[in-house]
């Protein structure tokens, strides 16, 4: 739940889960700008490699004139492979990876982030910390939680079962994104 202790100061607790982790390891590696960007590069790659391939060992057989129709077949066969590997290869590699990093997290359990004029300070198993506001250069608010970003798939995962409603969650996201200089809030 989200308190405001003052209008500058508000504070929101919360018990990080696996199942909270998963959610964020889902989202950086499917739906951040960085991952989007990757998952068209290799998509683009992909293609190339199928329809060269298959015109190189086609012209190679038969000679030149007989590759253009090799080119348009593995194009149809290679857009959808091309189309739907990357996005598998992902999800694969998401669910492992997010296993991985539950294993591998001390962090999970009882959480309490302050959020102030100076930054965030929180408080979980491990210690506490402080980010100022500067540090976090990016928000993205999806249905399962806000990440805040400090490097491009490094964030503080507040999920949004610690908030009341969604309108505290908004209020919440509004306050940080306001004290952020060059801050983006990005709605996956």
């Amino acid at each position: 739940m989200l308190r405001w202790e003052t209008p500058n100061e508000g504070v929101v607790e919360f018990d990080l889960s696996p199942d909270d982790i998963r959610d964020y390891v889902r989202h950086t590696m499917l739906g951040t700008p960085h991952a989007r960007r990757a998952l068209a590069w290799s998509r683009g790659v992909l293609l190339v490699i199928i329809t060269g391939l298959t015109v190189l060992r086609v012209a190679a057989q038969v000679g030149l004139r007989a590759a253009l129709p090799a080119a348009v077949i593995s194009l149809v066969v290679g857009v959808p492979v091309a189309w739907f590997a990357p996005v598998w290869v992902r999800q694969t590699t998401a669910r492992g990876a997010s296993e991985r990093q539950i294993q591998n997290t001390k962090g999970l359990g009882h959480w309490v982030f302050v959020a102030d004029l100076e930054g965030l300070h929180h408080t979980h198993p491990m210690g506490t910390g402080f980010v100022p506001w500067r540090a976090i250069h990016r928000i993205d608010l999806t249905a399962t939680g806000v990440y805040l970003f400090t490097q491009p798939m490094n964030a503080h995962v507040i999920p949004a079962h610690a908030f009341g409603n969604a309108g505290e969650l908004e209020d919440f996201v509004r306050f940080c994104e306001g004290r952020m200089q060059g801050t983006s809030v990005c709605e996956a």
